[in-house]
């Protein structure tokens, strides 16, 4: 692979194990709609893949443009500065502009398509999130509320705009499953800030690892996981039985377990987040199975 190709791929954050969960966020949705695998021989399926994938990596690399400085400065995330300096910044703001908007008009067309609206408003809204992450004068990524904006943005929004393409219609169970993955997403966002501590500190950034410390903010991201792992066991306790829904959770609890192992990014992402998307993939198959 060469330079730029590399460079290309970390300014999306697509390094493994993360695109396994960004595919397994885009199409849950779907799974919980129609819950029988045939949905993959839908051309609708991969249209929407593609809008929730486009809205993601395009959310992404906005965010890695807009950190250069403060990934410069911490070590194990310099790597990220790297690469949007080998691409240029501009570069990588026109990619994220680009992706944001074929994403915006695809679920444009998917929403005539199906004439369901509520995809044009989930889409919408998903891309509005990342601005106010990233952009100022709001950059909520600063702020105690960021996580919260991130999450949202990620998971759970990503999941209403499959599930929406293809009914209009939302069981109640679907509720606890969406808050549930919710919070496990703000919780995995708050463990994934601590490392960034010392910088964020320097740079005036109010984050909940500023605010209460690290080990305030490690209670804080464990109370959201088990909140969030409690939410998803009850969702799936109630679409599929006890059974489905202790292997739903299972993955979860092994990451509740070791999220505070280590806090050093490179480990967090190779060794911690493997755990994370076994879970995502578990989310997906049994939808399709139970």
């Amino acid at each position: 692979m060469s330079r730029v190709a590399g460079a290309v791929l970390v300014v999306h954050r697509l390094e493994f194990p993360l695109p396994v969960s960004y595919l397994c966020y885009a199409v849950w949705g779907a799974c919980l709609a129609r819950g029988d695998i045939g949905i993959f021989t839908e051309p609708l399926v991969y249209v929407t893949l593609l809008v929730n994938l486009l809205l993601m990596v395009g959310g992404l690399a906005l965010n890695v443009a807009v950190d250069l400085e403060t990934d410069r400065r911490q070590p194990g995330k310099d790597y990220l500065a790297g690469a949007t300096l080998r691409l240029g910044r501009t570069r990588v703001l026109q990619f994220s502009i680009a992706e944001t908007t074929v994403a915006l008009v695809l679920a444009g067309l998917v929403a005539v398509w199906t004439n369901h609206w509520p995809v044009v408003v989930f889409a919408g809204t998903t891309a509005l999130l990342h601005q106010l992450y990233n952009i100022d004068p709001f950059r909520l990524k600063r702020k105690v509320a960021g996580p919260f904006v991130f999450g949202a943005s990620m998971v759970p929004l990503p999941c209403l705009l499959a599930y929406s393409a293809f009914r209009v219609d939302f069981e109640p169970a679907l509720w606890p499953f969406l808050l549930g993955v919710c919070s496990l997403s703000v919780g995995r966002t708050i463990w994934w800030s601590v490392p960034d501590h010392a910088v964020d500190t320097a740079t005036g950034f109010t984050t909940p690892a500023v605010r209460f410390g690290s080990a305030g903010a490690l209670r804080m991201a464990s109370l959201s996981v088990l909140v969030g792992t409690a939410l998803l066991g009850w969702s799936l306790w109630w679409f599929y039985g006890p059974a489905w829904a202790a292997i739903g959770m299972a993955a979860h609890v092994i990451f509740l377990l070791r999220m505070t192992s280590s806090i050093y990014p490179r480990h967090m992402l190779k060794h911690t987040m493997p755990i994370v998307m076994l879970g995502d993939v578990a989310l997906v198959v049994i939808p399709l199975i139970a």
